[in-house]
């Protein structure tokens, strides 16, 4: 494809995916923050435990393929065959696996109620063996349109499940029960716009050939799991599932932009880096921009929610999560960086480099856990202060590893990222000294005053420090905004 229908495509990839998830989210936020408010802690903290283990098996239970497929641009009818036999294969010794090993898993976390959680859980991998080639074949057609549908309507399927069970009176379940929708909805929604039901096949020497790259994909989402989800498991192992749901529903709030950011990249950014792959000064050119437009949206939006939290917190999901307060702002001290981390799996794994994020995800590990088991000790603040302290350390090694991957400069990369650090620290430090003079007002009206307050700063500042940077952040919203205009 010519580089301009391509960068065509990709902005209309990146306009339906955006819309998508931003209707899909602001149906789910609002069904969040009001399922937060009918449920207690504990529930969270059942919930939470009980996915750590069963979510974990679902990132081995697609064995990598959703990644080696868009990667080495796999169509032929023999080899999806045998790849759909090998994710039924799994998919059912997981399902079973998890179903007996759950009282074990109860033992290990202290809390036996989670046994029928994690049972009925168990039943995604299943569900994941008839979504994975769908995904894949769709996202390498660049049929963004679908999975954007996809994504709007099992984002719906799976938040009315939740809200009803949870006024239902429900509990952990409501959460359990929700997910498990959206995985169903999704599956069928797939094969409905791309129907990939076929007979199952299984020879080894048929997946052999994708077996490095995936099982290189394997390892690095085991390290990428553990690394992001050990501090719920410590922290409900340690302090209960009580203070784990105070932890859970912090850490879930600030993930929140994070999550959503990096569904709407990496769902269109790895088909095309993968087309790229072969002109590495394409590929670099991409990543910088990436990490610009990035760095104008994380750095604001995460610094401001730290900014704003207190009044965010008492109106939006009540006065009983106040101790959420702390450990939001410390998450989010961290936040930009993770998010602007991200970015970079998807350049590098199509450059054929997954060695750099599996380096980068060992080093992760060796910093993070330990830190969270250590500040476990002084409670949930403690286990959040680890992320604070910890990630930038693991992101500034990362970027070193990124630079000689990708041939691009530190320099170059620290260019892309400071104005809108910059720009983000300023808007944070006025939204302070905002916020004490808006203290005494109702936490709606503070929210109304202090967000337009926070981004007109933010704007300015950045236009202050570098023009272009704010023109290129305008263009590309005008990009997604507009049917007509591709600059």
């Amino acid at each position: 494809m010519p580089a301009p229908n391509l960068r065509r495509t990709l902005i209309t990839g990146l306009r339906w995916v955006t819309v998508s998830r931003v209707i899909a989210q602001v149906v789910t936020w609002v069904n969040t923050f009001y399922v937060i408010r009918l449920l207690s802690p504990a529930d969270f903290g059942l919930a939470a435990l009980a996915a750590v283990f069963a979510n974990f098996l679902s990132l081995l239970n697609e064995l990598g393929f959703s990644v080696t497929l868009v990667q080495r641009q796999t169509r032929d009818e023999e080899s999806l065959r045998h790849v759909f036999g090998a994710l039924l294969t799994i998919g059912a010794i997981f399902t079973s696996g998890l179903i007996i090993a759950a009282p074990l898993i109860g033992d290990l976390a202290r809390e036996p109620r989670i046994v029928p959680l994690v049972r009925f859980v168990s039943i995604q991998f299943v569900v994941m063996a008839f979504s994975v080639i769908p995904q894949a074949r769709l996202s390498m057609d660049m049929r963004f349109r679908e999975l954007a549908a996809t994504g709007i309507a099992s984002a719906l399927v799976g938040a009315a499940s939740t809200l009803l069970m949870a006024l239902s009176g429900a509990g952990a379940w409501s959460l359990v029960v929700g997910s498990a929708a959206l995985a169903v909805m999704r599956m069928i929604l797939l094969n409905v716009f791309c129907p990939s039901l076929r007979m199952p096949r299984l020879r080894w020497d048929r997946i052999r050939p994708f077996a490095r790259f995936s099982g290189l994909v394997l390892l690095e989402r085991t390290l990428w799991y553990w690394y992001m989800q050990i501090d719920s498991f410590v922290v409900g192992r340690v302090l209960g599932v009580t203070q784990l749901g105070v932890y859970a529903v912090g850490k879930q709030l600030t993930n929140i932009p994070l999550e959503r950011a990096m569904e709407i990249v990496n769902s269109v950014a790895l088909p095309a880096f993968s087309r790229l792959r072969e002109d590495l000064a394409d590929v670099r050119a991409g990543y910088l921009k990436i990490l610009r437009l990035g760095a104008a949206y994380a750095f604001p939006v995460f610094w401001g929610l730290g900014a704003v939290c207190d009044p965010l917190i008492r109106a939006v999901i009540g006065a009983k999560w106040i101790a959420a307060i702390p450990v939001i702002q410390l998450l989010c001290v961290s936040m930009p960086l993770r998010m602007l981390n991200s970015f970079t799996a998807a350049p590098v794994t199509a450059v054929g480099r997954q060695d750099v994020n599996i380096k980068s995800l060992l080093l992760a590990i060796c910093v993070i856990p330990p830190g969270v088991v250590i500040g476990v000790h002084y409670g949930v603040t403690g286990a959040a202060l680890a992320w604070a302290i910890g990630f930038p350390l693991v992101y500034l090694i990362n970027a070193a590893l990124v630079s000689r991957a990708l041939n691009i400069t530190v320099l170059d990369m620290w260019n892309s990222v400071w104005p809108a650090g910059f720009a983000a620290a300023v808007m944070s430090a006025l939204l302070a000294l905002f916020g004490e003079a808006l203290h005494s007002l109702h936490p709606l009206a503070h929210l109304a005053l202090a967000i337009p307050f926070g981004l007109l700063v933010f704007l300015l500042t950045l236009s202050a420090v570098s023009a272009e940077s704010a023109r290129e952040m305008m263009r590309f919203a005008r990009d997604l905004t507009s049917r007509n205009r591709v600059a």
